[in-house]
């Protein structure tokens, strides 16, 4: 019973893990699609851009920039911040349900192994704790593919937001 009920705590925590990153690429990526609305409002008006609620509080080093290379530097840098959190949590719900997974089924051994010398193996409570495993890994398949989405819209609109920053070329 106890390797179970431990299955199920581990799960739980997997999946609370991953619901707070995702919920953090959530945000991460509004607040990316908001600077990219702003940045494009700031141009239409003709005003700056460093006047702008979102870039003084998501980019302040890039507000305070003084030239065109000094922007691309603290731009890249952002990018690097940003690539380095999409990353991580594209990753994490594969390995929180990794974890759970094994988690699960090696409980569910033990769970045997624990019950074979009473009165045989304790299939109900080997099965529990390797439920609990697979429905965490399968939430946390749910929850990586939405954060894959909102991985690509978050870099969709940085890589916009890139593209607005950059001077325009016009023909020679």
């Amino acid at each position: 019973m106890i390797c179970a009920l431990i299955a199920w705590a581990v799960g739980a925590v997997c999946v609370g893990v991953c619901g707070g990153r995702l919920l953090r690429m959530r945000t991460k990526a509004h607040e990316a699609e908001q600077l990219l609305e702003e940045l494009r409002r700031s141009a239409r008006s003709g005003r700056p851009f460093s006047e702008s609620e979102s870039a003084s509080r998501l980019l302040p080093a890039l507000v305070k920039a003084s030239t065109h290379d000094a922007l691309v530097a603290e731009f890249n840098e952002v990018l690097a911040d940003v690539s380095r959190e999409l990353d991580v949590g594209a990753a994490l719900p594969a390995s929180a349900g990794r974890i759970a997974l094994m988690t699960g089924t090696l409980l569910a051994v033990i769970e045997l192994i624990r019950s074979l010398p009473e009165t045989g193996p304790s299939i109900g409570w080997a099965l529990g704790a390797f439920c609990g495993g697979a429905a965490v890994a399968l939430s946390a398949g749910l929850m990586g593919r939405v954060s894959d989405r909102e991985a690509a819209r978050s870099r969709a609109a940085w890589n916009e937001i890139g593209r607005e920053l950059s001077p325009r070329s016009g023909p020679a």
